[in-house]
């Protein structure tokens, strides 16, 4: 397993719902309900396949409508990462973790129809393309609402990623671990931080670095929040009742690790969100693959660009 396919697992084991932030159920979300209600119409019935499926927030959506319709429907959810099993029970929806859309082990001509939410696009599209159209019955549609590179979620995520990287270069998680080695050394020897001049230095640049990031936040990203928040995580090392019983540095290591796993999931999506270029490339690849486009348009949710929407059936 990847770095990255790692960084998912952990986020996806962790209970997330979906890779936005407050939207965390689709069923209660009353203007990604209505694109998918849009979108699919009354075909939704029969064998149906979610690819990149996180926890499922889709397939849960689906099954809904599915029942709102008072029609049939059996959705199996795949995801390359190791994904959390149904935990609401239900017979009509089978997890399919650590399965990449690539090689999907279902029978030729399986599915009558197939959806990815902010999912296919981060796999080998050419490789994709080619398993969709296997697994898929003639006339079977298949339904991508995908990332692209001007919609805001995508410039969000962006604008994160540049102060991840930021903070990562000022060298603050470093200063903070050098400073807290040093702190205990002092502890054990029984001498005052105060005294020490070393750890005057630190603490120094330690508040320093956390000024001058907060500074170019401020002054460069769109939203600074995100810049902010991990300064007070670090600076929280310090204070006994927010470690929950760790020790200082693994305190400190845990913060790092999950700054870490959420640049490579940011990186993946930067390289998932593709231009008007690169998704006319996917459009050329689709027919190629032996799709015919339905759709080929911007998602506008709420007024604002969301993602790019692909809509074809397989020949």
């Amino acid at each position: 397993m990847s770095f990255e396919t790692d960084s998912w697992t952990e986020y996806w084991q962790a209970g997330q719902k979906t890779t936005f932030g407050s939207v965390d159920d689709f069923r209660e979300n009353t203007h990604l309900k209505m694109l998918w209600e849009r979108l699919l119409e009354a075909e939704v019935e029969g064998k149906f396949l979610e690819i990149g499926c996180g926890n499922a927030a889709l397939s849960l959506l689906l099954i809904q409508l599915a029942d709102e319709r008072s029609v049939n429907i059996d959705l199996h959810a795949i995801d390359s990462a190791k994904i959390k099993k149904n935990e609401e029970d239900l017979d009509n929806l089978t997890l399919h973790s650590e399965t990449p859309v690539e090689t999907m082990p279902f029978a030729d001509e399986f599915f009558d129809g197939a959806v990815s939410h902010f999912g296919f696009e981060y796999a080998d599209i050419t490789a994709s393309l080619a398993s969709a159209q296997r697994v898929l019955k003639p006339g079977a549609m298949l339904t991508l609402v995908s990332h692209h590179r001007s919609s805001w979620l995508s410039r969000e995520s962006f604008d994160v990623l540049r102060q991840l990287i930021s903070i990562e270069q000022s060298g603050l998680m470093n200063t903070l671990e050098r400073l807290l080695k040093r702190l205990r050394t002092l502890h054990e020897k029984a001498i005052k931080p105060a005294q020490d001049p070393e750890a005057e230095n630190l603490r120094e640049a330690l508040n320093s670095t956390g000024e001058t990031l907060q500074k170019i936040a401020r002054a460069n990203a769109f939203d600074p929040t995100f810049t902010l928040q991990v300064i007070s995580s670090a600076l929280r090392v310090f204070k006994e009742e927010h470690r929950a019983g760790k020790s200082h540095l693994e305190y400190l290591s845990l913060l790092q690790g999950a700054l870490s796993s959420h640049a490579q999931r940011l990186q993946a999506h930067k390289r998932a969100a593709l231009s008007d270029e690169g998704w006319l490339d996917v459009k050329r690849k689709m027919s190629d693959a032996g799709f015919s486009i339905k759709r080929f348009e911007p998602v506008v949710l709420n007024g604002y660009h969301y993602g790019q929407l692909v809509q074809a059936y397989r020949r």
